[in-house]
């Protein structure tokens, strides 16, 4: 900006073109100021310039021209060692290294056979193209744009890829290599020459399965099922099966020299069930308001019981293998219930009937524990039964002389359930009116 500058005057009078020849700023005080001119006519005039009154104001404007920026013309530097980094029937994996730019890198384009497939931020090395076919082969490109759309040549060499043919799917069966039932009650006796496999929980029996497997070509087990047929009883009860050793034969093993039990196999269903229940908790426990959570519940409850029903065409309800579509039927049917007894007691105030629910819930781990520990002893302490030399366990003996002898199997099971919940209900009661709660 200049500290001179010349400066000309409008006037009504017939004046010529005058020149500043002096200047008094203003100071912002009130009063009169002044700003001389002088011209060559010997007319004179005083511009006056009064305190506070900004439209008699001496005004300068000043027009600046700014000079634009060039435009960016330049190009980033072109993408190296474009590599391929993995490539299956479904895609291919590519990676490369940076470019660099007068400005920056904004992102990278790829080319496929010449053709542009994708784009990837500035940041980015790699990229992942998943729309090949199997058995193709395929030439690979990048390319690097800046801000100002200035895209770079073409990466060189071109990366090319070969995608192998799609998987194929074996299925191999095997039968059983050996096989055997384990007695708890008659720990030392081998079974390996019966022909049918026995479990029960009461008397506890275990069996054993071994498989010799030979997957000639198969790179991956993507599933395996086992197939068991049951008695032709009507029996939907299965067990858990844990995975084991192998070192075992088939014409030696007993129940007391048998391999300890490993992993649980159909432990998932379980965990799942788990974490269904703390997610209904959580909720009962948020900010809701109270209607919205038992709608919520029931709602919930409704859409999984669905879910539960239509997965089971596909993979069948089985309690004992703890299925997935059991843990959607019964997660479903626990949150139907669960919202009604919460509309009951929580929003319309029946509290009287859930006494025996209270008993049980103030001291539900030690309800669980104590009566799992009561059904190992009645399994553990052996008695004789009726035929000669029979040994039976406490349990079974209790339930056949107790209820299988005058009740129907289906009744004196249920019979021998509700006697069992009854006894802990009792037992439970006297700790909860003595306010006694065993908590870890």
């Amino acid at each position: 900006m200049p500290t001179t500058f010349g400066c000309s005057f409008a006037c009504t009078t017939p004046l010529e073109r005058a020149r500043v020849s002096g200047f008094i700023p203003w100071n912002g005080e009130f009063g009169v100021k002044a700003a001389i001119c002088s011209s060559r006519l010997t007319t004179s005039f005083t511009a006056l310039v009064v305190a506070g009154n900004t439209a008699l104001v001496p005004q300068l404007a000043v027009v600046c021209a700014s000079v634009g920026a060039a435009p960016d013309t330049q190009p980033p530097s072109v993408p190296g060692k474009l590599t391929v980094t993995s490539a299956s029937a479904s895609d291919v994996g590519l990676s490369w290294t940076a470019s660099t730019d007068n400005n920056a890198v904004t992102g990278y384009r790829i080319y496929r056979d010449g053709l542009q497939i994708g784009s990837a931020p500035g940041t980015a090395l790699t990229y992942k193209d998943s729309t090949v076919s199997p058995s193709k082969s395929y030439n690979y490109e990048v390319t690097a744009v800046d801000a100002a759309g200035n895209e770079s040549g073409k990466s060189y060499p071109a990366a090319r890829a070969a995608t192998p043919a799609a998987p194929t799917t074996q299925t191999f069966a095997f039968d059983s290599a050996a096989d055997v039932t384990l007695d708890q009650v008659n720990g030392t006796t081998n079974y390996g020459s019966d022909t049918k496999l026995v479990v029960d929980g009461s008397p506890v029996d275990d069996f054993l399965l071994k498989f010799n497997l030979s997957t000639t070509g198969c790179s991956a087990v993507t599933s395996a099922t086992l197939r068991l047929t049951d008695k032709a009883d009507g029996s939907v009860k299965g067990g858990d099966f844990y995975a084991t050793a192998s070192g075992w034969s088939e014409g030696t093993v007993n129940w007391s020299n048998a391999p300890a039990r490993g992993v649980l196999l159909n432990s998932l269903g379980a965990v799942a069930s788990v974490l269904c229940g703390v997610l209904a908790g959580h909720w009962i426990r948020s900010c809701q308001r109270t209607d919205a959570k038992a709608f919520g519940l029931f709602y919930a409850g409704g859409v999984i019981l669905l879910l539960g029903w239509v997965w089971s065409h596909i993979f069948p309800i089985n309690k004992s293998l703890w299925t997935s579509s059991y843990v959607l039927l019964s997660a479903g049917i626990a949150c139907l219930v669960l919202s009604v007894i919460f509309w009951l007691v929580d929003i319309e105030g029946y509290r009287s009937w859930t006494v025996p629910f209270l008993v049980f819930g103030t001291n539900a781990i030690t309800a669980y524990w104590l009566s799992t520990l009561c059904g190992i002893v009645l399994d553990w302490i052996t008695l004789t039964g009726r035929g000669e030399g029979e040994q039976v366990v406490l349990k079974t003996y209790l339930y056949d002389t107790a209820y299988a002898s005058w009740l129907s199997p289906a009744n004196a099971s249920l019979a021998y359930a509700v006697s069992y919940v009854v006894l802990w209900l009792g037992l439970l009661s006297f700790l909860y009116r003595r306010r006694i709660f065993i908590r870890i």
